[in-house]
């Protein structure tokens, strides 16, 4: 099971990441996620797309999440980051809109050319960091 820190206690755990300077992206790998979700395509089973596409719009929720929002280490070891967003999103069944999207997930953030960002839904994630007992966004915003 994931767990989740809120953003006071993953910053006093010393995990702090910072977004590099330049285009949000760099890579091809990054440019084919933002297309998946930026754009709804009825061929994918399940995916989430930002409501606004602007990578202006989706760098600012990224720097929110890399710099003290919560925090995930999901069952594979892999850190996430987490922001309320601004940003927020849909979720989509093959091509129908089925759930509001209300956090910006970043994932793979220890690797700069494939990190990236998409809407998720804050009511699937812990709720509670797992060592203080805040609420993560309360907590940390």
């Amino acid at each position: 099971m994931a767990k989740v820190y809120c953003g006071a206690c993953r910053l006093a755990l010393g995990h702090s990441r910072s977004l590099q300077s330049g285009p949000l992206l760099q890579s091809d790998y990054q440019r084919q996620k933002h297309k998946k979700h930026t754009v709804v395509d009825p061929a994918e089973p399940l995916q989430s797309v930002f409501s606004d596409p602007s990578t202006s719009t989706i760098r600012i929720e990224v720097e929110k999440a890399l710099s003290s929002g919560p925090m995930e280490v999901d069952d594979r070891g892999r850190v996430n980051f987490l922001t309320l967003s601004v940003a927020d999103g849909h979720r989509y069944e093959s091509g129908v809109r089925v759930e509001v999207q209300d956090v910006t997930k970043v994932v793979l953030s220890s690797r700069t050319e494939l990190r990236h960002e998409f809407p998720e839904a804050s009511a699937r994630l812990g709720q509670r960091c797992c060592v203080c007992g805040s609420e993560i966004f309360c907590a940390s915003t």
